[in-house]
Order: structure tokens, then C-alpha cells, then sequence
């Protein structure tokens, strides 16, 4: 997989990679009951209606609205020209716009948001509900418990005496890889030996320049 979610999962558990299974999956629990109460605590402190990165965006797009000039072709259908010349079709009913941003994101662009001064909707009743605070404390209202002893759990016979074989997975040869395998159309520059050299001669060489104009001053 490619994708930045699982990236950034890979990333995060790159520490985790060589421990046992018992302890990597223990490693997993502790790192999402701490992922869990910081976004839960982060979320209860907002103030805003939508989460920061969303209502930063908002922002941005409103200075952008700035520059676009706005024709109505129905109470709710608007013809949108920027600063470039372009022009969009707005229908702030159907939360459509021919720049598809804000189809495809569910929040209002630049586009949308000079509609809206005009026909005199709130921007906030134009964005989706899945950006706002309350569905974000929602996605983390559930916790993440500590495992408990095996003492104090009632483990069934069957399973307490059954016998759990290894899967049965034939390995390749040589070590497992931990680098991820870039993605189509990346480039990544390995650097010689020659190239590290030269980067340290050259930091040593300022250093001794300005060892030279400080003692000569």
C-alpha cells in the first residue's frame, strides 16, 4: 500500500516492526489510547463550530473570495468570475460548483463562499457534517482499556488447553525490508560518500573563516 494513512501508520509503529507479536500489538494499544484522550481532550477544548484545519481553510478561501465577482442567475444559482477571468457555476442549493472543490471536499470554495454573502446564507449550513467538533469528539468518544491480567480473566478450558501452532508462512530469503517502496513517480537521491566529504569540509571551512575574521578583528 501507497496510500499517506498507511504511511503514516508504518511510520509510527517503525519501532514496533522487530518486537514480538505480544508486545508489537501491546505497543498498538498504547499507541491508540494515547492517540484516543489527545484528540478527545483536544476536541472538548475547541471553541470553534468546526475543527482548526477546517475553520484555517474557511479562511484562506475567504481571502480568496475577495477577488471573484458574483452574477445571480436564480435565488440560488450564481455565476462566479475570479481575478483570472475564469467563470464557475455555483448552486449553493445542490452544494455544487464547477471548480469541484466543493464537491469533492463538502466545504464551501472560494467560489461558494462569495455566493453566499450575496444570497446571505451562513457558510458553516454549507459545509458537511463530519468536519464539525461534535462528529470529531464522536469518532473518539469510545476508549482504548488496558489488557487485563490473565489472572483475572475466566479463559475457557478448550482454549486454555488447545494447542496454537505457527502460521504456516514460508519467508524469503535475506532480511525483511523496513524502507517502504516508493510510489510511482518518486525520485529519491541517494548521496555518495564523495558528496558527505565535501559537505564536511565545506562546514569546516566556514567555521575556520570565521575563526579567522573573529581573530583578526
Amino acid at each position: 500500500m501507497s496510500s499517506n494513512i498507511s504511511e503514516s501508520l508504518n511510520a509510527a509503529m517503525k519501532k514496533a516492526v522487530d518486537y514480538p507479536i505480544v508486545s508489537m500489538v501491546e505497543f498498538i494499544r498504547a499507541m491508540l489510547m494515547r492517540w484516543f484522550w489527545c484528540r478527545r481532550t483536544l476536541a472538548s477544548k475547541t471553541k470553534s463550530k468546526c475543527t482548526l484545519e477546517i475553520e484555517e481553510l474557511l479562511l484562506d478561501h475567504l481571502k480568496e473570495s475577495k477577488d471573484c465577482g458574483v452574477l445571480s442567475v436564480s435565488n440560488w444559482i450564481y455565476q462566479v468570475n475570479n481575478g483570472n477571468g475564469c467563470v464557475f457555476i455555483v448552486d449553493l442549493e445542490r452544494k455544487t460548483c464547477s471548480f469541484r472543490v466543493f464537491d469533492v471536499l463538502k466545504i464551501p470554495c472560494c467560489h461558494a463562499l462569495s455566493a453566499c454573502r450575496v444570497q446571505g446564507v451562513d457558510e458553516y449550513l454549507l459545509i458537511d457534517v463530519c468536519y464539525f467538533v461534535g462528529a470529531w469528539m464522536k469518532k473518539y468518544e469510545s476508549l482504548v482499556m488496558p489488557v487485563p491480567n490473565e489472572k483475572d480473566s475466566d479463559i475457557p478450558e478448550e482454549v486454555a488447553n488447545g494447542d496454537v501452532n505457527p502460521p504456516r508462512t514460508v519467508w524469503g530469503c535475506g532480511r525483511p525490508k523496513k524502507a517502504r517502496i516508493p510510489s510511482k513517480g518518486e525520485v529519491h537521491r541517494k548521496e555518495k560518500k564523495s558528496d558527505e566529504m565535501w559537505k564536511m569540509f565545506w562546514e569546516w571551512a566556514q567555521q575556520e573563516d570565521m575563526l579567522y575574521a573573529y581573530l583578526i578583528a
